[in-house]
């Protein structure tokens, strides 16, 4: 049996790699992806409440992608592939136009 948790983020985390998750990720905090190079995200197809890109070079998703709360394009853009970006039905985003499909 497979077991998931959730994960309470009370304050924002930097990352500057790639991000995994096993976890759903809640709380006031945010994941901000800040790389200097494609950051590719697997949340497992579980989901994060707050996510941040600020990274010029992008962030591929390797899994689907729910965020609940908001998503933010600081800079850069996510490119979803053949996954789906989902947003919650209380959550918000900014610079939606950064989305690509390939």
């Amino acid at each position: 049996m497979e077991h998931r948790y959730t994960f309470i983020l009370a304050q924002s985390v930097v990352i500057k790699g790639d991000f995994t998750t096993n976890s759903n990720i809640t709380g006031p905090g945010k994941v901000i992806l800040k790389g200097t190079t494609v950051q590719h995200c697997n949340t497992n197809g579980l989901s994060l409440n707050n996510l941040e890109i600020d990274n010029a070079a992008g962030v591929e998703l390797d899994t689907d992608l729910l965020i609940n709360n908001q998503l933010e394009f600081s800079n850069g853009k996510i490119k979803v592939n053949d996954h789906a970006l989902i947003l919650g039905t209380t959550a918000s985003s900014y610079r939606t136009k950064a989305m690509e499909n390939s």
